[in-house]
Formats: C-alpha cells, structure tokens, sequence
C-alpha cells in the first residue's frame, strides 16, 4: 500500500501511461486539474501533502484511480468494475490500436458506452 500520496500519484500516473501508451507527468496532471506545476510537485514530493475537494475529484478522474483510494491508499485503486473500459487515446491511431488489441465483445462494449455518452462528448468538444 502507497502511504504517501504522491507514491500513489507516481503509481496512478506510471499505470496510465502504460494505458494509454503516452508519458503522464505530473506537469499532465497540474494542466488536468487545474492547478501549478508547484501544487502538483507539493503533492508528489510533501510526504504531508493531501488532496481534496474539487482537486481530489478532477485528478482522480484525470488518473483514471478511485477518489478515496488517490485521497487515503484505502481500497481498490480502480473507481468501478468498469475500469477495464478505459480507452485513453491522445491520437487517432493510438484509438484504433487499443480498441484493436480488445476482443469483439469489448469493442461493441466501448460502442455502447460512446453512444450512451455522445451528448457528454459532443458537448465538452463544442466548449
């Protein structure tokens, strides 16, 4: 278990970037959430630091990790049974790679999950 929490920032940031193939920092993560480069490191390296309110929420959702586990290393890292639904895609291609590497049930799966998110994505693409 990760007592600190930048140890587990580190974990979250290293298991996404595995995910999604592009390098996560925690430069990506202050731009995520909203905040300097100096909160971002103060949580990384600030054995003391903590995490909450609408940060908590915003980098929890930006690591793809559950907000009590990034708040308190209490639970599961991942927010849901659905986390294996993740895509995490900075390019076209990288899109297409990962939903190739999944099975044709995970790909109708991630259909689905477009189609019943499509006013949230469109909408956040026209702000």
């Amino acid at each position: 278990m990760e007592h600190t929490l930048g140890a587990r920032i580190r974990r979250a940031l290293d298991a996404l970037t595995a995910r999604s193939g592009a390098k996560k920092t925690p430069n990506w993560l202050a731009g995520q959430v909203g905040v300097s480069r100096n909160a971002a490191y103060k949580w990384m390296n600030n054995p003391n630091a903590g995490i909450d309110g609408e940060n908590l929420y915003k980098a929890a959702k930006a690591l793809q990790v559950s907000s009590d586990w990034l708040a308190s290393g209490k639970g599961e890292m991942e927010p849901d049974a659905n986390n294996g639904n993740y895509v995490v895609a900075e390019t076209m291609e990288d899109l297409v790679r990962q939903v190739k590497a999944r099975g044709h049930d995970e790909v109708l799966e991630l259909i689905k999950l477009l189609a019943d998110n499509k006013d949230e994505i469109f909408n956040k693409k026209s702000d």
